[in-house]
């Protein structure tokens, strides 16, 4: 419970998930309330934001009851579900009629269900015709986003087509991710950057780095920052073998065009 006396729900008591088909997202949400001692009467509304566009979403779901339920929920014209984040709110109307929250979760990043979907990997992807520059990182929305420029149709041939996109930039993505994760006052407990996190505790960071507080002007502090983020970076290209991958890319290319 919060200064304000509303509940904070947490990642853990909402579960959500969508699948993608046809160019209908259908997005199945649940959640596990009835531990907070909540009036059975509350209403349930949920809230969709974050998807690349400046549309947001609400559908009423009900009254709240034992605080247990599960609510599926089609959605069309759906840009990036990827980006998709769920606000649930359990509110109440006192005795005035007049609406008050009593709990809130925000920020829920539901997880797809398609089995060839890259959006599957805590690492976003989004194309967006006004980018420039062929990639960035954006970190906009809290979490790291790869945005990939769609013009001249380079987003279907760099992420969908080049055998040699990923190995060449994932590494530095990596790296510049760990930078910002070390250096920024971020929720640690958000799932996306929990994986991140791990990831990175897997590749040589040692445990407990990353949530040190960094952010403070200290030279040094930030040389060291850049330092475990270059090996974090290193080890990853290694893992997947990239530098093999685009010498087998370019190698098969050859042969091609060789006949």
């Amino acid at each position: 419970m919060n200064y304000t006396g509303r509940i904070d729900i947490q990642s853990e008591e909402v579960s959500a998930t969508y699948r993608e088909e046809s160019g209908v997202c259908t997005l199945v949400v649940k959640w596990l309330l009835g531990h907070h001692g909540l009036n059975p009467g509350c209403h349930l509304y949920l809230g969709l934001e974050g998807d690349g566009t400046s549309e947001s979403r609400r559908f009423a779901l009900g009254l709240l009851g034992d605080g247990q339920g599960e609510q599926t929920l089609r959605l069309t014209q759906v840009r990036n579900p990827e980006l998709i984040k769920i606000r649930l709110k359990v509110v109440e109307n006192d005795s005035s009629g007049i609406p008050i929250i009593k709990a809130q979760g925000d920020k829920i990043s539901p997880q797809s269900l398609n089995s060839s979907n890259q959006s599957r990997s805590f690492l976003k992807i989004l194309k967006t015709p006004e980018l420039t520059v062929p990639w960035r990182v954006d970190f906009a929305e809290d979490e790291p986003v790869l945005l990939i420029s769609d013009k001249e149709e380079l987003f279907h041939k760099l992420r969908d087509t080049s055998p040699i996109f990923m190995p060449l930039v994932l590494p530095e993505v990596v790296r510049q991710i760990f930078v910002w994760l070390a250096t920024t006052e971020v929720d640690y407990n958000n799932e996306v950057l929990k994986e991140w996190v791990l990831l990175f505790e897997q590749l040589t960071c040692p445990r407990g780095f990353i949530q040190q507080d960094h952010s403070s002007s200290d030279a040094d502090d930030f040389e060291e920052v850049k330092r475990v983020a270059s090996f974090v970076s290193e080890e990853f290209a290694k893992k997947f073998d990239f530098i093999q991958r685009i010498s087998s890319a370019f190698e098969s290319e050859e042969t091609r065009l060789n006949g």
